[in-house]
């Protein structure tokens, strides 16, 4: 049997991270604007990337369903400024 998915949970997630530094930059970002953020990671601790080997998200960062909106503006400012 699998997991439930966060949404499920009250979750949704707004970042698929390629990898852990991003992950952390985002959520900090999110934290700092007052919006509750975590980090699920993809990854197997011990095997590192050996169980994803197609590639795929680092892991995803999640915030609550109620600041969806919210952390989705932070993140559109957060990587408009890194793109220029």
């Amino acid at each position: 049997m699998s997991p439930p998915e966060p949404k499920q949970h009250g979750w949704s997630i707004v970042f698929a991270a390629p990898d852990e530094w991003r992950a952390q930059i985002v959520k900090d970002s999110l934290v700092d604007e007052g919006i509750p953020a975590l980090i699920r990671s993809n990854v197997v601790a011990p095997y590192g990337s050996a169980l994803n080997p197609g590639g795929g998200s680092w892991g995803d960062v999640l915030v609550p369903n109620t600041c969806r909106k919210a952390a989705l503006r932070v993140l559109a400012e957060l990587l408009g400024e890194v793109g220029k």
